[in-house]
């Protein structure tokens, strides 16, 4: 999904930067790849989402069954940051970096928080329900904001 998304970065970097060239503005291809990030996402996120432990345990193995339970808390993260990433651009297109920089640094204060929760509460079902809560709400912040 990584090779993907960076496919599809790629596109969306000429297009778009072409476009506020030409137009001043980049929306229309903007939301034409939130779009396609969204349909080529949503199927594979939603079955990690659902079905983690049990691909694992197929995949992998019975003893990677509590690596598909993470990842099945995780997959609402990997959806956001799947379409986050590429749509992120639009910030260096723009030259507002800093409201990127801003975001950065919130998922670093929001992993700090979740591990540190975690710990506190030694469980490591908490530090990851927390870290892909809050890597959810900033992805999606970032998503509107973009």
């Amino acid at each position: 999904l990584n090779l993907l998304s960076n496919s599809v970065l790629d596109v969306f970097k000429q297009t778009a930067t072409e476009n506020f060239n030409n137009l001043g503005n980049c929306k229309v291809v903007f939301i034409k790849t939130s779009k396609s990030l969204f349909l080529l996402s949503i199927i594979p996120f939603l079955v990690l989402g659902l079905f983690g432990p049990q691909i694992f345990s197929i995949c992998f193995g019975e003893k990677w069954i509590r690596a598909g339970i993470y990842a099945q808390i995780m997959a609402p993260m990997f959806f956001f940051k799947f379409i986050a990433s590429p749509l992120s651009y639009v910030f260096t297109i723009f030259g507002k970096q800093r409201l990127n920089l801003f975001g950065q640094i919130a998922l670093l204060i929001v992993t700090i928080l979740a591990f540190i929760l975690g710990a506190y509460f030694n469980d490591d079902i908490i530090t990851i329900v927390l870290f892909s809560l809050f890597y959810s709400i900033i992805y999606f912040f970032l998503i509107h904001i973009s």
